[in-house]
């Protein structure tokens, strides 16, 4: 720093003065680029991000009727899920664990469970035949070294 200033005083009044220009063009060059233009492009961002999102909220506000109506004439049905969404959410709902599931088409899903209880396996496959008119088209049981608890590979189908 010592070596700067030294420099610096060994500099005609002329250069000092061009050095002193150049430092304060820039600093506010740098001032400019780095905090005010970015500042800037930030609030036009957001700016626009609001009235988006005012726009959005005006038209829910106005179609809120049209959608509650919607709704109240078409209830919820598992039927409307997809298949590998419908499978999932359903051993979800029993606690049975699926360790691969895979998609075959729109109609299929094959899936893998392991160390599953026998019991438990019996009753979702019964829920799902019952409640949402899937088959099983192929299944493969095997049993374990624990009594009661299985490993299966099954071909589900949507009857759709």
């Amino acid at each position: 720093m010592r070596s700067l200033a030294g420099y610096y005083t060994q500099l005609s009044s002329r250069d000092q003065k061009a050095l002193k220009f150049l430092l304060v063009f820039l600093l506010g060059c740098i001032v400019v680029l780095g905090i005010i233009f970015p500042s800037y492009r930030f609030y036009s961002e957001s700016k626009q991000t609001l009235l988006s999102n005012q726009k959005l909220l005006l038209w829910m506000t106005d179609n809120r009727d049209n959608v509650s109506q919607v709704t109240a004439k078409q209830p919820f049905s598992p039927k409307d899920l997809p298949l590998i969404q419908l499978v999932s959410a359903s051993a979800d709902d029993k606690g049975i664990t699926i360790s691969r599931l895979q998609p075959e088409g729109e109609q299929r899903v094959r899936l893998w469970l392991s160390n599953t209880d026998f019991n438990t396996f019996i009753q979702w496959l019964q829920d799902l035949n019952l409640q949402s008119t899937l088959d099983i088209s192929t299944i493969s049981i095997d049993k374990t070294n624990t009594p009661g608890v299985v490993n299966v590979q099954a071909l589900i189908t949507s009857e759709q």
